[in-house]
């Protein structure tokens, strides 16, 4: 009998393997804009460490946490900011780190320090979950329509900037 549990975990652990090839390629193969490929890295490496937990937890390779209970799982909400911040690197093509950036993950902090303590000491768990989903859902739509708009804006419907390469290579990527 195939055991599907075992080939999806396996399957989990490869995904995280080869994501985390593509983040050590990433890292040494640095170009133009650096801190466009720091939100790449970063997005990367949480959704390889997520596979990779998942699966090695799957497979029985540790049994620290399997990630889909607990306070690991909120952790994922960073990836909404990072695609966005990662799209506004590419569009702006602007090499310089601001502060400001930071800001997008104040919410993403405090939700997971919440889920934190109340894990810790078993309150509100089922509240909680509720909550989660409902803020999870609000993050995802609004940077969804903020990375929407901004692509729509600055890229898609931007005639200026039809005949610059740099703008041609990403129209031709995200259409």
């Amino acid at each position: 009998v195939f055991d599907w549990f075992f080939a999806e975990n396996l399957f989990f652990l490869l995904t995280s393997i080869v994501g985390f090839a593509v983040v050590g390629l990433t890292f040494v193969s640095f170009r133009k804009n650096r801190l466009m490929n720091i939100y790449l890295i970063s997005l990367f490496s949480i959704i390889s460490s997520r596979f990779f937990l998942i699966g090695s937890y799957g497979v029985q390779m540790q049994s620290f946490t399997d990630d889909l209970n607990g306070p690991f799982k909120i952790l994922l909400l960073a990836i909404f900011p990072l695609f966005y911040l990662y799209f506004r690197e590419v569009v702006t093509d602007d090499t310089r780190f601001y502060p400001r950036n930071l800001l997008h993950f104040i919410f993403p902090i405090v939700i997971y320090a919440i889920n934190f303590l109340a894990h810790q000491f078993n309150a509100f768990e089922f509240y909680l979950k509720t909550i989660n989903f409902a803020l999870v859902t609000i993050i995802a739509f609004n940077y969804i329509l903020l990375s929407f708009l901004l692509l729509r804006n600055q890229l898609w419907s931007n005639k200026a900037t039809i005949h610059i390469r740099h703008y041609q290579l990403i129209r031709n990527w995200t259409i």
